[in-house]
């Protein structure tokens, strides 16, 4: 830098007539250090932001730029302190693409590369030699971590495998090496390992992957560790690594001048009396003659940092200073932004070629491809290509004279994909880098070797797995348990329903069953045994178009006639016993002619639908494919969307049931049928809701026949039990029952405000299961017409 600003200041073409000057301070690699001296350095500056120059005199200037510093993490810190009081700063070896957020870090600019740049290069020569299986070790400061994700993600798009990615710390554990081994010995086939670290962390790996004899990986980084391989003895586990550094040739002034240097001088800086102290020491010498020192490289992006604040000012002064006078005079500080502005857009002749900043404040972006060789036993860093971002080709690399590890002659091949013997097909994995080979699953056929390729419906591979060959659908059999057991609890309904119409006809004169309306008990019996029909068209017929639309109806019109008698009845229990209330005389509608003519009118509205329904969207034989049954088929019944209007009709009768149910709960217990009947649609709708969505939803064949015919069975089950077992149990087993003698001045009103219903009264009012009420002629108060009449429990 010292160098960089004699040169300057002895140009007449560059900030003539100014001197520039100086305060250069070492920040220690620490964070704290380099805020703490960033505020030292612009401590003074006014917080009114005068104008960049006034053209003044004055004898020393305030701090107008900042150079460095030369790594990521104290750079940060510089460059959040600066932009507070919009100074600018220029540093020449901070790479962490954090730094290019112009939101954050307004007023940094560098003419050093973005690891992004750096990243593209690595990534280049990992496509050059056809590598697609990496691991990815990186430290856990700003350039690694930024560095390392911004690979992995750009790696991805490239279709490039990251078979792992590793931290590592400053100093890392034993522990933490060692497992890093573990992991490049477990993923065998990764040749290729990407180390974005400092120099401690790359020895830290280098020195563990040397005691357990791992020599097999090409180590592919930065210089920044690069070339402390020999002095750590470090340099054989290292043999056929990959560095990718920015482009610095030497410059030959610096290098004059730096030989020049003398330590015993007393205009020497410090800094480098205390560096030639130690290097001599170490060294055993006396004189820098015969011990030079190792200068590094970094000579060009310093003098480049420094020359672009030089052009700036030198732009900025030759903008607004006309005069030879104000030129010739101190300078006030500069205006940050103005100064800002003006570095954003120079553009120079560096010791490396053309510098200028892009939008983001970055250098433009050219790297050296090295490799780590051994000849003659020295190890040497060999350069054996060049990327530049601005010309095309961007990567140029001599394979020939590449030197791999082991001594190999071929380049590693650093994939995970296999070749797969026949009858199995290539599986590509990992970001299509890795494959693996797998079976075709069975209903494929593999195509070319690397395609499982499904058959299409209704097609099964052959035995060879080449071609596609139909499948043959057969229906449910019945040697299924479970059909089995659907099928006897059908047939045994079917025999309880039998039998229980043959109770009830041979019973018709019992008082119990004049009272359930015989009619609409004889089409209530009808719809049960056609639910059972139902059932056992769907266990056993096979499915056809004629079938399959006559299951549909048979479904449909089961359930109306089960449910619209009962809607009947119970809607005629809560009209009688509210009109009960004000009035003697029966509602209308409520003879047993009326009500079977409305059942009659519901039921043929319930077949036409289905005649519609069948016509408009029949229902049609459907085949099921699953899977697991392999070479194998079923055919079902599928019922078309024209069968949801019949469902809806019945879903309309069965919750008028349950809301008529409801209504007549507070009618007296010995005419409560309605409870009964409640029952018995409650548990129809929670049926249904069950049945339903298994039916419409489940991909096997046996669930949908045997819900929807379980559904019909306990629905019939549950009527039958409900409605007319407990009748029959009162019957058989019960005392015989007769009209009872109630006085014949109490009216139903009277009878409908009492469970136990006065004795005494010449009208016998059936109860909740009858048809009707009768008015019978009053007779004197001693008189009766048979027994005394049924508790409730008869009832």
């Amino acid at each position: 830098m010292i160098f960089s600003i004699n040169e300057i200041n002895r140009r007449d073409d560059l900030l003539a007539n100014v001197t520039l000057g100086y305060d250069i301070r070492d920040d220690c690699r620490s964070e704290e250090v380099a805020m703490w001296t960033t505020l030292s350095f612009i401590q003074n500056i006014s917080k009114s932001f005068p104008e960049y120059l006034d053209c003044t005199p004055q004898n020393a200037g305030p701090v107008s730029g900042i150079v460095g510093t030369g790594f990521s993490r104290t750079s940060i810190f510089v460059a959040k302190t600066a932009s507070m009081f919009q100074v600018p700063v220029v540093s020449y070896a901070a790479s962490s693409d954090e730094l290019s957020d112009k939101s954050s870090y307004p007023y940094f600019l560098r003419t050093y590369p973005p690891d992004t740049l750096q990243v593209k290069v690595i990534l280049d020569v990992v496509l050059h030699f056809e590598w697609e299986y990496i691991a990815l070790l990186y430290s856990l400061e700003s350039d690694g971590i930024r560095g390392a994700f911004a690979l992995q993600e750009q790696a991805e798009e490239m279709g490039i495998c990251v078979a792992f990615l590793s931290p590592m710390r400053e100093f890392p554990s034993d522990d933490e090496l060692q497992n890093t081994i573990e992991k490049l010995q477990t993923h065998s086939k990764v040749d290729v390992v990407v180390l974005f670290g400092a120099k401690n962390e790359a020895q830290a790996v280098l020195r563990a992957a040397k005691e357990s004899g791992l020599r097999r990986i090409v180590w592919l980084g930065t210089t920044h560790w690069g070339y402390r391989l020999s002095a750590d003895h470090l340099e054989d586990v290292a043999t056929g690594a990959l560095f990718v550094r920015d482009y610095r040739p030497t410059v030959k002034a610096f290098g004059e001048y730096y030989a020049s240097l003398d330590p015993f001088s007393p205009d020497t800086s410090p800094w480098f009396k205390e560096l030639a102290h130690e290097w001599l020491s170490a060294r055993h010498c006396s004189n820098l003659s015969v011990c030079p020192l190792d200068r590094g490289n970094t000579e060009g992006l310093v003098m480049n940092s420094v020359y672009a604040f030089a052009h700036a000012m030198d732009t900025l002064l030759r903008q607004n200073c006309t005069d030879e006078l104000c030129r010739s005079k101190n300078r006030q500080q500069m205006d940050g932004t103005s100064l800002l502005h003006t570095l954003k857009n120079v553009q120079f002749e560096g010791p490396y070629g053309q510098v200028s900043f892009d939008s983001n404040g970055d250098g433009r972006g050219k790297y050296v491809v090295s490799n780590w060789q051994r000849h003659n036993g020295k190890y040497t860093m060999v350069d054996v290509g060049l990327w530049d971002a601005v010309n095309a080709p961007r990567l140029w690399i001599q394979d020939g004279i590449i030197q791999w590890p082991n001594n190999n002659s071929s380049r590693p091949r650093s994939t995970c994909r296999v070749d797969c013997p026949p009858g199995y097909a290539i599986s590509t994995l990992r970001q299509r880098c890795c494959s693996d080979c797998i079976s075709c699953p069975d209903n494929s056929i593999v195509v070319n070797g690397t395609v499982c390729s499904p058959c299409e419906r209704a097609h099964w591979p052959d035995k060879e797995f080449m071609t596609c060959v139909s499948i043959v659908p057969t229906s449910i059999q019945l040697k299924n348990p479970v059909l089995a057991s659907v099928l006897s609890l059908v047939i045994f309904g079917m025999v309880c329903c039998l039998l229980t119409g043959l109770c009830l006809v041979a019973k018709h004169k019992h008082p119990l069953i004049k009272a359930t309306s015989r009619e609409l008990t004889s089409i209530h019996l009808a719809g049960l045994m056609l639910s059972y029909g139902a059932a056992i068209m769907l266990l056993t017929a096979t499915p056809s178009v004629e079938g399959c639309i006559a299951s549909e109806s048979l479904i449909s019109i089961s359930f109306t006639m089960s449910y619209a008698p009962t809607l009947l009845k119970v809607i005629r229990i809560q009209r009688i016993f509210k009109m009960g209330r004000v009035t003697n005389k029966p509602p209308r509608l409520t003879s047993p002619k009326s009500q079977v003519a409305i059942v009659i009118t519901i039921i043929v509205a319930q077949l036409i639908m289905s005649i519609v329904s069948a016509t408009v969207s029949p229902s049609a034989p459907s085949t099921l494919y699953t899977l697991d049954m392999g070479n194998y088929s079923e055919i079902f019944c599928a019922f078309g969307y024209g069968f949801i209007a019949p469902c809806l009709l019945n879903l309309t009768i069965i919750v008028g049931c349950c809301l008529f149910a409801f209504l007549s709960r507070k009618v007296p217990d010995n005419y409560n049928e309605s409870r009964f009947i409640g029952v018995s649609v409650y548990t129809t709708l929670v049926l249904c809701v069950a049945a339903v969505p298994v039916y419409t939803s489940t991909n096997e064949v046996l669930p949908k026949v045997a819900s929807m015919s379980l559904a019909l069975t306990l629905n019939a089950y549950l009527s039958l039990v409900c409605l007319y077992i407990s009748k029959l149990y009162v019957i058989v087993f019960g005392n015989r029952v007769e009209p009872r003698a109630i006085p014949a001045s109490t009216t139903l009103q009277e009878m409908t405000m009492s469970s136990s219903a006065i004795p005494n009264v010449r009208c016998m009012v059936t109860s909740a299961w009858g048809s009707e009420i009768r008015q019978v002629k009053a007779m004197g108060p001693a008189q009766s017409v048979g027994s005394p009449g049924p508790s409730k429990s008869e009832y």
